[in-house]
C-alpha cells in the first residue's frame, strides 16, 4: 500500500505497466514476423524449426526464470550478512547467486553428462590444437562470462535501487529483450517482414526504454525525498 499511496511508488508502478505493455507489443510483432516468413526463412537460421516447442520453451523459460528472483528475494539476509562483511557492499548479491547457480550447474552436469553417454557424444570431443576446437574453446568461455556478468552487473544495480529493488528484475528482463530484438534486426532476422510490423517491435523497444526511464526517475525522487527528510529529521 506504501508504494500505491506515494508519489514515487506511483510513478515507479507506471514504469512496470509500461514494460508490460512494451514487452506485449514486442510479443505481438514477433507473432507476425513468424506468421509473414516463409517456411525457408524460417528454417534458414535454425533447421529444428517449431513454433509449438518455441512457444513451450520461451514460456516455461519465462516461469523458471522468475524463480530465480524468487531465489534473490528470499536470500536478502545472506546479502546483508555478505554486504556487513565485504569492504564494498555493491558486490553482496555475488555470494547469493553463487548458491543459486549451484542449482543450475548440478542439473547441467547431470543432462549433460546424460546426454553425453546416450549418445556417445563425448567421443568427438578432442583436446588439440586445431583452430576449430580452439575457437570453439574460446567462445564457450566467452559465452559463459558473458552471461555471469549479466547477473554480476544486475546484482551491482540492485544495491543502489533502495526500497523499489522489487523492480530490479523487470529491468534486468527488458533489456534482454531490448538487446536480443537490436541484435536480430543485426542479423537481419526482419528484413522480410512488413514495414508496419517492423515499426510495431521498434515502438515497442520505445515504450520499453520509456518505461525504463520513468522506473528510474521514480526511484531518484524516492531516494531524494529520503534524503530530504533525514536532513529535516537530523537538523
Amino acid at each position: 500500500m506504501e508504494v500505491i499511496t506515494t508519489l514515487p511508488g506511483r510513478i515507479t508502478l507506471l514504469g512496470i505497466l509500461l514494460g508490460i505493455m512494451g514487452i506485449g507489443i514486442i510479443g505481438y510483432a514477433g507473432f507476425l514476423k513468424d506468421r509473414q516468413l516463409d517456411d525457408k526463412e524460417k528454417t534458414s537460421a535454425i533447421e529444428e524449426f517449431s513454433l509449438r516447442k518455441g512457444i513451450i520453451v520461451a514460456i516455461t523459460s519465462g516461469i523458471l526464470s522468475a524463480c530465480f528472483a524468487f531465489g534473490i528475494a528470499a536470500g536478502k539476509s545472506l546479502v546483508t550478512f555478505a554486504g556487513g562483511h565485504l569492504a564494498d557492499p555493491l558486490f553482496a548479491n555475488s555470494l547469493l547467486f553463487s548458491v543459486i547457480m549451484a542449482g543450475g550447474l548440478t542439473t547441467n552436469l547431470l543432462y549433460c553428462g546424460w546426454s553425453w553417454y546416450r549418445n556417445k557424444s563425448w567421443k568427438h570431443i578432442q583436446f588439440t590444437s586445431g583452430r576449430m576446437n580452439r575457437n570453439n574453446l574460446i567462445f564457450c568461455a566467452l559465452a559463459g562470462t558473458t552471461w555471469y556478468c549479466q547477473f554480476l552487473f544486475y546484482g551491482m544495480g540492485t544495491t543502489q535501487m533502495g526500497r523499489y529493488d522489487f523492480v530490479s528484475w523487470s529491468l534486468h528482463m527488458s533489456f534482454i529483450i531490448i538487446f536480443s530484438n537490436f541484435w536480430g534486426i543485426i542479423r537481419r532476422e526482419w528484413r522480410s517482414v512488413r514495414l508496419v510490423t517492423v515499426h510495431m517491435m521498434l515502438s515497442g523497444i520505445l515504450i520499453l526504454l520509456i518505461s525504463t526511464a520513468v522506473i528510474g526517475y521514480g526511484n531518484s525522487i524516492s531516494i531524494t525525498i529520503a534524503a530530504l527528510w533525514t536532513s529535516i529529521v537530523n537538523t
